[in-house]
């Protein structure tokens, strides 16, 4: 006699199924929930740790494979639903997602469709070299709009496995992006203790 094997070990990432609403739907209801579905169960508190909604009041209850994400109260009007998970949000054998999740809703029929999106090159072989090792190295990468020669910031992001990284929904304008290595603080203190890149050009 003897307690069960339980199979091979679980050194797989959860993966996003499906989404209701569809990503990028216009016309929310000022009440409506958001339904996330994942392929396994997923950590409760990872899945409150690693959410964010920009000037959005909110709940999210997990369910076991699913999330559901509500409004406190009512959505706000006039502001885009952005919600975003990093890549904090696990299953119970801490295997992080490989991608940041970011969804997006509005509840007044519009959406902005600028993209912006790139690759974060490891020209030293720096970080590679960490992920044969089983590190994974996380980058946050922040985009800027020009205004007067102003820089203001709209919103950070972070890399996915393959550094790969994207901004949805903006605005038209004038954009310079930056990425630090690990999480951003401040662009101007952590280009003296981080690993940091910037692209100066306008985009």
């Amino acid at each position: 006699q003897g307690s069960i094997s339980g199979g091979p070990v679980d050194d797989k990432s959860p993966e996003l199924v499906t989404v209701s609403p569809n990503n990028f739907y216009a016309d929310l209801s000022s009440k409506e929930k958001i339904i996330i579905s994942f392929d396994e169960l997923v950590d409760p508190i990872s899945a409150r740790s690693s959410v964010s909604i920009l000037n959005q009041e909110f709940k999210i209850k997990v369910k076991g494979k699913k999330l559901v994400i509500s409004p406190i109260n009512e959505w706000e009007e006039g502001r885009l639903i952005e919600i975003y998970f990093d890549r904090k949000l696990s299953d119970y054998q801490n295997n992080t997602i490989d991608v940041p999740i970011n969804l997006i809703y509005s509840m007044d029929g519009y959406i902005p469709k600028n993209i912006i999106h790139g690759k974060i090159i490891d020209i030293n072989n720096e970080v590679a070299i960490f992920n044969k090792e089983e590190y994974e190295e996380i980058f946050d990468v922040a985009i800027y709009q020009v205004t007067d020669s102003t820089l203001n910031l709209i919103k950070v992001v972070q890399s996915d496995r393959n550094l790969n990284f994207k901004f949805s929904a903006l605005k038209e304008g004038i954009y310079r992006i930056a990425c630090v290595q690990g999480p951003l603080i401040d662009i101007g203190l952590d280009q003296s203790s981080k690993r940091y890149s910037i692209c100066s050009k306008d985009i």
